[in-house]
Formats: structure tokens, C-alpha cells, sequence
């Protein structure tokens, strides 16, 4: 993981380093990918069990989410109970060959709807990435010990041969974090159907 600047709690990068390294981003000319996680039940483990063990709840998520990146990547608190990852070098060659491999696999099927974009297919990827190690990582625990987290993922494609700065870095945060809100509504409503039993 990059780092400049840590929080002390979390042990990521702060909001300052994170305006620091979209200064840089605006010159990649790589594909660049954004997500936004949100803490989910903070709140519930503040009131209930005190910020001690709601800090611990925040540390534990910092640590799920460095041990799930790569080196090159970015990651810092974002503010209270919300974290940013920036995923700044994603290699081509190897989503392409996913993606090859996945409409290969749909259209030898009688599956109706349409294949997926290869840009909604990247940010479905890396979506189910997370998704699959946040259940990993809880799947041994009990309820006290796991984590719980809504996340959204967006991403930025380069224009070829453009020299002129990017100008959609703070459009795809702003993406990232409005799929990360509709994923934490769907959470919310899942717990209140099930409150409801």
C-alpha cells in the first residue's frame, strides 16, 4: 500500500495525502479504480459497546481493507465511518483475459440478459473480489468479531493519446460513493425485513 500520511487509529492515509495523490492522478494514463467503503453498524457498536470497541471495529476494518490491496495501491480514511481505496495501475492484459473468458462463457449459454461492458465487467470484478474476501474473513467468527461493510465501486478509462490532464477523478469518487450508499440502503433494508420475522 502507498503511504504518506497515517491516521494513528487506522493506519492509512489521511484526507491530505489522499488530495496529494489525485494531483497525481490527474496525469496517469491508466485505467484508475475507485472504492468507497462504508463501516456499517459503527454506530450500533458505539452505542452499545463504547468507541473503545468501536475504534477497534475501525481498525479491524483498515486492516481487512490493507490486506486485500496491492502494493501500488492507495487507501486512506475518508472521514468518520468512510474509507477510499484507489486502485491506480490496473493491468489490461490480464482483466481483457478475464473479460475474454467471461463472454466466451455467456454467449455458450442460453443466459437472456446482455453481457456486460468491459468496464462494467472490471468494476463487477473488483467488486466481487471484496465481496468474496469480506465473507472469507468472516466466515469463521462470530457476530461480536466480524466486520460489516457497504462498499461502490467506479472506474476511469484514459482518453488514447490525450496529453490533457483527467478530469474525472473527483466524478468517479462521487460514483463510487453513490453505489456505496444504494448498497448500504439495500443492507438497511435487508435488516429491517429481517427484523420484521
Amino acid at each position: 500500500m502507498i503511504s504518506t500520511n497515517l491516521t494513528p487509529l487506522t493506519r492509512l492515509n489521511n484526507r491530505g495525502s489522499l488530495e496529494k495523490f489525485k494531483d497525481i492522478l490527474v496525469h496517469s494514463d491508466k485505467v484508475i479504480v475507485f472504492i468507497m467503503f462504508d463501516a456499517d453498524k459503527l454506530k450500533q457498536i458505539n452505542d452499545k459497546r463504547g468507541h473503545p470497541n468501536g475504534d477497534i471495529y475501525l481498525q479491524k476494518i483498515a486492516n481487512f481493507i490493507r490486506s486485500n490491496i496491492r502494493h501500488d495501491d492507495f487507501a486512506a480514511r475518508y472521514g468518520g465511518d468512510e474509507f477510499v481505496t484507489i486502485m491506480p495501475n490496473i493491468d489490461l492484459k490480464e482483466y481483457i483475459k478475464k473479460y475474454e473468458d467471461y463472454i466466451d462463457n455467456f454467449y455458450s449459454t442460453d443466459k437472456q440478459p446482455d453481457a456486460l461492458s468491459y468496464k462494467e465487467f472490471l468494476e463487477k470484478t473488483i467488486e466481487n473480489h471484496f465481496t468474496k474476501a469480506l465473507e472469507k474473513y468472516n466466515d469463521s467468527l462470530d457476530e461480536e468479531h466480524r466486520i460489516y461493510l457497504s462498499f461502490g465501486v467506479a472506474s476511469s478509462f484514459p482518453i488514447p493519446g490525450s496529453t490533457k490532464p483527467r478530469t474525472d477523478i473527483e466524478e468517479n469518487i462521487k460514483l463510487a460513493d453513490e453505489r456505496m450508499y444504494a448498497m448500504k440502503e439495500e443492507h438497511h433494508a435487508q435488516m429491517e425485513a429481517l427484523s420484521e420475522i
